[in-house]
């Protein structure tokens, strides 16, 4: 468990004594085990995509972006006895130090490609070298300088083209690293099973999914494959500027115009049918005296009479000019 403490943009803390600052649980990935031993600094920096504040840790040559996770109870808006919102917090118990958190904010800490946070100084700057020693001075990204320079410099070939003479390094953003580079994270996603199940019902199982939801195990595999790709690349998008996202589409040339148009000709049946649905239950539950006729009616020829019985028909038959109305039988008799 690390104690960490805000830090400014472009600002860095290393992890503080557990005696002096609240404690913030960290959830970190399988094979990065933290050792109380060694130091870890937290890191603040603009996003790569969104440039925004965003927290970082860095840890034995890694870099985890930090994701914070809490909130209210929602349970106890509906506990008998109300409870105030000073109270609504959640409190985290651990079981193995005994040791009971009033906050219940918890951090998930995720890895992230350090070349992500240089790419949009490479982009900018793609049309020559640039020193290892100037990257950090032309970084967009305020505070990159923060940033060991042993996390790129391993990195930096698999997306540059490097030039090494007797000043050292420099290095120039190659278009055609670019999209490998972007490529082989797009299939690891696939192939790795980076799209959670939730994710996967969501932006594929359901908009490929037409009225009949029991056709979901018989979706195109043609389909399927083009969707799982959209999907990975918006999921690496989140860290590319937008530039950086088009020329990757365009040099790739990936076309998801029949996928799209599928999806769209598919959300338009469903409506369709969504709309019929409502008709048919509106007019079922309507009051029967009320209900409207049904449109599979309109244009066909009514019914030219009524049956009549045999008894009716011999009464319309019979002479009633001379029989007396039912008025004047109550009319009062003059004197």
């Amino acid at each position: 468990m690390v104690a960490l403490r805000g830090a400014g943009n472009g600002s860095a803390v290393k992890a503080a004594p557990i005696e002096k600052y609240p404690q913030i649980p960290v959830v970190l990935p399988q094979q990065c085990v933290l050792d109380p031993r060694n130091d870890c600094s937290i890191i603040t920096l603009p996003h790569p995509r969104t440039f925004s504040p965003t927290q970082f840790m860095i840890y034995d040559n890694r870099l985890l972006e930090l994701t914070a996770v809490s909130g209210p109870n929602e349970h106890l808006k509906t506990t008998p006895v109300p409870v105030q919102a000073s109270h609504s917090a959640r409190s985290l118990l651990f079981g193995g130090s005994n040791q009971i958190i009033s906050d219940s904010k918890i951090l998930v800490a995720t890895p992230i490609n350090p070349l992500f946070l240089i790419l949009p100084t490479l982009f900018s700057n793609r049309q020559k070298f640039l020193a290892a020693d100037y990257l950090e001075e032309f970084s967009e990204v305020e505070g990159c300088e923060l940033l060991s320079r042993a996390l790129f410099e391993d990195r930096l070939s698999l997306i540059c083209d490097v030039l090494d003479d007797d000043d050292g390094k420099a290095y120039r953003l190659s278009t055609d690293k670019l999209v490998l580079f972007l490529n082989t994270l797009t299939n690891k996603i696939i192939s790795q099973g980076g799209i959670s199940s939730d994710l996967y019902k969501l932006c594929i199982t359901d908009p490929l999914t037409g009225v009949d939801i029991n056709e979901q195990d018989k979706l195109p595999a043609d389909l399927v494959e083009l969707a799982k790709k959209k999907l990975a690349i918006n999921m690496v998008s989140t860290y590319l500027t937008e530039d950086v996202v088009k020329l990757f589409i365009e040099t790739a040339a990936y076309d998801f115009s029949t996928l799209d148009l599928h999806i769209k000709k598919l959300a338009e049946e469903r409506a369709k049918a969504t709309e019929i649905q409502k008709g048919l239950l509106n007019a079922s539950s309507a009051p029967s005296g009320k209900r409207k006729r049904s449109t599979s009616t309109i244009g066909l020829p009514e019914r030219a009479a009524k049956k009549v019985t045999k008894g009716v028909r011999s009464l319309q038959k019979a002479d009633t000019s001379k029989n007396r109305s039912l008025k004047d039988m109550f009319a009062r008799k003059s004197a």
